[in-house]
């Protein structure tokens, strides 16, 4: 049984809001299905493995580990609050910026999610309604640099559901992430399917990148396999160090 609870008029086309079974809803923007509160453990793995990401070892490139308290984590797109939540679960954040374009998807989350209500009422958490690209080129580059950015637009890099969103991934949002990350820093960014331009892309931008296949989703009513998300994870290199004496 699928159920419309609402259709409205987004920032960037038609959303709607449907209830599907066992008490899950999806989000669809302009007929494309976006993101689903049964979707959890791929959305959730992306804060797992971009966490993880900024503690490992042995790669010269990484600079000094982080604190291990404090860590300031941006995540561009709430969604259902899966990443959101997984994020705040690590006692070694302390502050995390929510980015998301859509108000009415915040007003969804607040109302209907009572697990990214809780999450969004967390101390440590605030809620910009924006664009990301435009919060990375205009004001993250300015403050304090992140540790991690964590990036769940459209279905990733080569589905897009807002045709816009195609400069995020491209040179100047790329550069904007890198910008915006601290040496040492992650980011993250999930996606439906493989987009090896994206790598390579990634790649050109100064990271250096690593990709992880995460569980496939499944749908409702009957669940099924589907081919595996993927986080891509980019590593802003640390500078070298400089050689003092003679």
């Amino acid at each position: 049984m699928r159920e419309v609870i609402e259709r409205c008029q987004g920032v960037s086309g038609e959303l709607a809001l449907v209830r599907v079974e066992r008490g899950h809803y999806e989000i669809v923007a302009n007929g494309v299905f976006l993101m689903a509160t049964y979707n959890r453990r791929s959305e959730r793995d992306l804060a797992r493995l971009g966490l993880a990401a900024l503690f490992e070892v042995g790669d010269p490139g990484a600079g000094p580990a982080p604190a291990a308290a404090g860590l300031r984590v941006l995540i561009g797109g709430l969604g259902v609050g899966q990443t959101l939540a997984a994020t705040l679960a690590d006692s070694r954040v302390g502050h995390v910026v929510v980015v998301e374009l859509e108000p009415k998807v915040v007003a969804w989350n607040l109302r209907h999610f009572q697990g990214a209500r809780d999450a969004l009422a967390d101390g440590r958490v605030t809620l910009v309604v924006g664009d990301i690209f435009a919060f990375l080129r205009e004001r993250a580059s300015d403050g304090a640099p992140f540790d991690l950015l964590l990036l769940d637009t459209d279905n990733g890099p080569g589905w897009l559901v807002r045709p816009e969103n195609r400069a995020l991934y491209g040179r100047r949002g790329l550069a904007a992430a890198h910008a915006a990350l601290r040496p040492g820093g992650v980011a993250a960014f999930w996606s439906a399917a493989e987009a090896p331009w994206f790598e390579t892309g990634l790649a050109r931008a100064g990271f250096a990148v690593t990709r992880r296949a995460v569980s496939a989703r499944r749908t409702l009513p009957t669940p099924r396999a589907v081919p595996p998300d993927l986080i891509y994870l980019g590593r802003k290199a640390a500078p070298p160090c400089a050689i003092i004496g003679p």
